[in-house]
């Protein structure tokens, strides 16, 4: 085969794919499902104050609480900006120096992991405050769901055991 040949097959194929990866997306546009926007990301359309109206009703806490938390989880999302900031730089250095010529350096390798754990280990410390703060603020039936609350959000597989736990004693 001839390179005029071979370059107008390749022209032709070029042409097609351009042409079918319009197709397709056309079509997926103008199919685009009703309701949300799935082209818009997830924060935008979630609400500020959504955490607070989950926890009514998961925890039936009254308005007056709701306010409280508000403010509880601004603070701490401002405390959390400033870690997680520094996090992210941490990772970066840390990440910089393993792709260095002194990554062999065990000494330095550890410094700069230190310096990462100790952002997690705030990150994390953080987190405990925020959540024994919000706990304070419940009274005890809703200490309890919030605590099972928790359990589903941040350890699935306990939440599961536990529940499973509770209905076998149930039974």
């Amino acid at each position: 085969m001839d390179i005029q040949k071979k370059y107008r097959w390749a022209l032709t194929g070029l042409i097609i794919m351009i042409l079918l990866n319009a197709a397709t997306l056309v079509t997926i546009w103008i199919n685009q499902p009703d309701g949300k926007d799935w082209r818009k990301h997830r924060d935008q359309e979630h609400k500020s104050d959504s955490i607070q109206e989950y926890m009514k009703e998961e925890l039936g806490i009254t308005d007056q609480q709701a306010e409280i938390i508000i403010e509880v989880r601004r603070e701490h999302y401002r405390e959390i900006r400033m870690f997680r900031d520094s996090l992210e730089q941490h990772r970066r250095a840390y990440f910089k120096f393993i792709m260095s010529e002194d990554a062999e350096d065990q000494a330095k390798r550890d410094s700069v992991l230190n310096l990462l754990t100790d952002q997690y280990e705030n990150i994390e410390g953080l987190l405990y405050s925020h959540m024994t703060e919000i706990n304070e603020l419940l009274n005890d039936e809703q200490k309890s769901r919030f605590e099972e609350m928790m359990l589903r959000t941040y350890f699935k597989d306990q939440g599961d055991r536990q529940d499973r736990n509770k209905r076998k004693k149930d039974q």
